[in-house]
């Protein structure tokens, strides 16, 4: 009996293992449309890589960035002084312009002055070329 059970059990089995490799088809049939993607993220993440090259020199130049804010922050303060210390410069240079335009008529009337002190000293340095022993001090 026991050949003949098999016999008669077999299609049962055969049909089990029939819905067994229908389930095995349908889940291959599944993971083949779940990986149609891979190529494409593959792709996708070499350009990710590609683009994120830059980081490491980015992340370097913003420790200089960071590095240097306190300079930066002393910069924008002065500049923040520079209209107050403009304005003092400029009532600075008014007045330093209103004492020269006062001096100007001074040092017009010394320059007439040193030209006469020029004219007149002339007959004393002719005089005094012929004072004695003139000539031998300059040879």
């Amino acid at each position: 009996m026991a050949p003949f059970g098999r016999l008669i059990s077999a299609p049962g089995e055969l049909l089990s293992i029939i819905g067994l490799l229908r389930t095995i088809a349908a889940n291959t049939e599944s993971m083949a449309e779940a990986t149609k993607a891979l190529p494409q993220l593959e792709a996708d993440m070499r350009q990710v890589a590609e683009y994120t090259e830059v980081l490491p020199e980015m992340h370097e130049r913003m420790g200089v960035i960071a590095g240097a804010m306190p300079v930066l922050v002393d910069v924008q303060r002065s500049l923040a002084r520079l209209p107050d210390t403009t304005e003092h410069l400029d009532e600075g240079l008014a007045k330093m312009t209103e004492v020269l335009d006062r001096l100007m008529p001074s040092l017009d009337e010394l320059g007439r002055t040193v030209d006469a002190l020029h004219e007149s000293i002339g007959p004393l340095s002719r005089l005094a070329e012929r004072f004695p022993g003139r000539g031998r001090n300059q040879q």
